[in-house]
């Protein structure tokens, strides 16, 4: 309709990503606060601005994923792997931000399911548990 009037579309708000993800976490209030929601960001939208977010966001920064990962065992290699994103992106947001969400308590290490997920040791091995023996009875 707008090309056939000659008309030019609006332009883009700069920010439309980050403004439909917070839309996202409105819709998950159904009662406040609501349910938690754990956003995993790089912009500086998200990484310094609280007050555009409700309640029940818990902000996590890329890096703080990966450090935390490696400190609770899980990524042998996340110094490596950060300065692999970086190189890739030498702008990437370098911020380290774990933030709870503001009205209720949230905690995203204790989502993680360690029986699916490889830990390794101190010398940089995986711990993989070896494969349970199935008895054959004839």
């Amino acid at each position: 309709m707008m090309l056939s009037n000659n008309s030019v579309p609006p332009a883009i708000p700069k920010d439309i990503g980050e403004l439909s993800i917070v839309s996202y976490a409105n819709e998950m209030i159904i009662n406040p606060p609501g349910v938690p929601v754990l956003i995993l960001a790089e912009d500086d939208f998200f990484l310094h601005s609280g007050s555009a977010l409700p309640g029940n966001v818990h902000i996590l920064s890329t890096r703080a994923f990966l450090e935390t990962l490696f400190e609770l065992g899980h990524i042998p290699a996340a110094k490596a792997l950060w300065e692999t994103i970086q190189g890739q992106r030498p702008c990437v947001n370098t911020t380290h931000v774990d933030r709870q969400a503001g009205k209720i308590n949230t905690d995203w290490q204790s989502a993680i399911d360690n029986e699916k997920t490889l830990r390794f040791e101190t010398n940089r091995t995986p711990k993989i548990n070896p494969p349970k023996k199935r008895i054959i009875r004839g």
